[in-house]
């Protein structure tokens, strides 16, 4: 099933809390894409979703970034099918740039809720179109005080 999900950080927000979709999404869905609103302007952006489990979060581009009418801004994001597949809430971390390089972090919640597998599911986008983007991660493997930083593309 593909639905759109909001993310609403203009309505009754304070900054630092964590906002929920308006609606959850099911386990083993497809196709999801979601809407971000924001009140600042917004240069550039960066979805990050992380679930129980990973060591790190995945981040993302977004599919575009749109001003409004009244000065916000939507951001649109598709989601990886993959993080319905667990049936655990997924964590979205938006990372927004504005024209003064002010870095403001919004975080959200798809709740999942969980369903049995049907019986003809076949996973066949994974990723849902959704562009992964550069991975920098730090690392002392050696626990010396030695920082390994490695880039590369994730997988």
């Amino acid at each position: 099933m593909s639905t759109e999900l909001k993310l609403d950080f203009l309505h009754r927000y304070t900054r630092g809390e964590r906002r929920d979709t308006d609606a959850p999404a099911y386990q083993y869905d497809e196709g999801h894409t979601l809407k971000i609103s924001v009140p600042l302007a917004v240069t550039t952006a960066e979805i990050h979703y992380w679930q129980n489990g990973m060591a790190e979060a995945d981040a993302y581009e977004p599919e575009s970034i749109d001003a409004e009418s009244d000065g916000t801004y939507t951001i649109t994001a598709n989601v990886p099918n993959v993080y319905f597949d667990g049936g655990t809430d997924l964590s979205v971390f938006v990372v927004v740039t504005d024209d003064d390089q002010s870095i403001t972090t919004y975080e959200g919640r798809i709740p999942i809720v969980w369903r049995t597998k049907p019986g003809d599911y076949v996973d066949e986008n994974p990723d849902n179109g959704a562009a992964k983007i550069m991975a920098i991660s730090f690392s002392d493997p050696e626990d010396d005080g030695n920082i390994v930083i490695t880039i590369g593309a994730q997988t």
